[in-house]
C-alpha cells in the first residue's frame, strides 16, 4: 500500500496541463489521424511585469507571445476550412471562408473578424486557427441559430445567410477546459472519430488549452520508482481505466 503522502504526489501530477494550444493539434491533424505531435516553437523569451490587482496587491504579469503553433499559417488555413467541412458538410461549408492572419491583432489576445456583405460567402478570419473556427461558431450560434454540443446538433440553417460586419477579441489569451475528473466520465471509452469530434468542440467553442491525463500513470509511474516503491505496489494502487480522477 502506498504511504499517504504519495497521494500528494498523485494530486499535483494530474493538476499538471500537458497539452498546450489547440492551434498545435488543429494546425497539425489536417487530414488524418498522426501517431506524432508538433514540437511547439519558443519564439523569444517569458516576459514578466510588476503590476497591482484591484486590491493594491503588486502581483506579476507575463506575456505569453512566445507560445505559437509549430504549423505553418496554409496548415492552419486547411485545418480551419476542414473543420467546417466536417461539422458542415461539404456543401454548407463551401459558403465559409476560414482565414488564419496573425496580424489581425498586436494584443496577445485572440480575436477575430466577420464580414459578408451581400453574395453568399461569410469571410472569417482569426489570429489564429482556434479564433478563426470559434469565429465560424459565433456566426453560426447568433446568426444562423444553429448549435453544435456534446451529442447533439441543431443545424437546419436558413436558406440566405444575414451580412455580417464584427470584430470580436477574446477577453482572456488562454481558455481553459477540463478538470482532472472529466477524463474519466466517458474519454476512456472513445475511438478516434469521437475524439476528433470532442477536439472539433474544444476549439468551435474557443478552448486553447486543454488538461490532457492520458498516460498521466507513466509520469507517476517514474516518480513512485525513484521513491523506492516496486511495480508491484505501484500496479496494485493504479485504479482501472474509467476512475484514473
Amino acid at each position: 500500500m502506498l504511504p499517504s503522502y504519495l497521494h500528494c504526489f498523485k494530486l499535483f501530477f494530474s493538476l499538471v496541463i500537458l497539452a498546450t494550444s489547440l492551434d498545435l493539434a488543429l494546425g497539425h491533424n489536417i487530414s488524418q489521424r498522426s501517431s506524432t505531435f508538433p514540437e511547439p516553437k519558443w519564439g523569444g523569451e517569458v516576459k514578466a511585469e510588476m503590476t497591482h490587482n484591484n486590491s493594491g496587491q503588486r502581483i506579476s504579469k507575463f506575456h505569453f507571445s512566445h507560445v505559437r503553433p509549430s504549423s505553418t499559417v496554409y496548415e492552419q488555413n486547411i485545418a480551419a476550412q476542414n473543420l467546417v467541412r466536417r461539422v458542415m458538410g461539404e456543401n454548407t461549408a463551401r459558403h465559409f471562408n476560414l482565414t488564419v492572419d496573425n496580424t489581425l491583432t498586436k494584443s496577445e489576445k485572440d480575436a477575430f473578424h466577420l464580414l459578408k456583405k451581400g453574395g453568399n460567402i461569410v469571410h472569417i478570419v482569426g489570429n489564429s486557427v482556434t479564433a478563426a473556427v470559434s469565429g465560424f461558431h459565433y456566426y453560426l450560434k447568433h446568426y444562423l441559430n444553429g448549435h453544435i454540443s456534446w451529442d447533439y446538433d441543431q443545424l437546419e440553417l436558413p436558406d440566405t445567410y444575414p451580412d455580417v460586419d464584427i470584430y470580436i477579441k477574446f477577453p482572456e489569451r488562454f481558455r481553459l477546459f477540463q478538470n482532472v475528473c472529466t477524463q474519466s466520465y466517458s474519454y476512456v471509452w472513445w475511438n478516434w472519430a469521437r475524439w476528433e469530434r470532442e477536439i472539433d468542440r474544444w476549439a468551435l467553442n474557443g478552448f486553447n488549452l486543454v488538461y490532457a491525463g492520458t498516460g498521466v500513470e507513466a509520469v507517476w509511474t517514474k516518480v513512485y520508482r525513484e521513491l523506492g516503491l516496486s511495480q508491484r505496489e505501484i500496479a496494485d494502487y493504479f485504479s482501472g481505466p474509467a476512475f484514473l480522477a
